[in-house]
C-alpha cells in the first residue's frame, strides 16, 4: 500500500474485493449479533489489523504482536454483550 496512490482503479477495486472476502466471516457474526454499522466496523477492524501487520513485520513481530497491537482498539468494534 505505499505505492497505493498509483494504483489503477481497477487493481483498487480488487483489493476492495479481497478485503471484503477475508472479513466476511466476521461480518456475518456481526450481521447475526444485531451489531449496527457492520460495513464501518469492517473497515475499522481492517485498518486495524493492517497496523498492527505492519508493526510486527517491520519490528521482526510475530502474528501474536500484531493481535497484541491492536487488541485494544478492537473492543471499539465489537460490544461486551456480543457473545464469545
Amino acid at each position: 500500500a505505499a505505492f497505493g496512490w498509483m494504483w489503477s482503479k481497477d487493481y483498487e477495486q480488487r483489493v476492495v474485493e479481497q478485503v471484503g472476502q477475508l472479513v466476511k466471516p466476521v461480518a456475518d457474526w456481526m450481521q447475526e449479533e444485531g451489531l449496527k454499522d457492520v460495513p464501518a466496523r469492517c473497515i475499522g477492524i481492517w485498518s486495524l489489523y493492517y497496523v498492527g501487520y505492519r508493526c510486527a513485520v517491520i519490528h521482526g513481530g510475530s502474528a501474536d504482536d500484531c493481535l497484541d497491537a491492536i487488541k485494544p482498539s478492537l473492543n471499539y468494534f465489537f460490544p461486551p454483550t456480543a457473545s464469545k
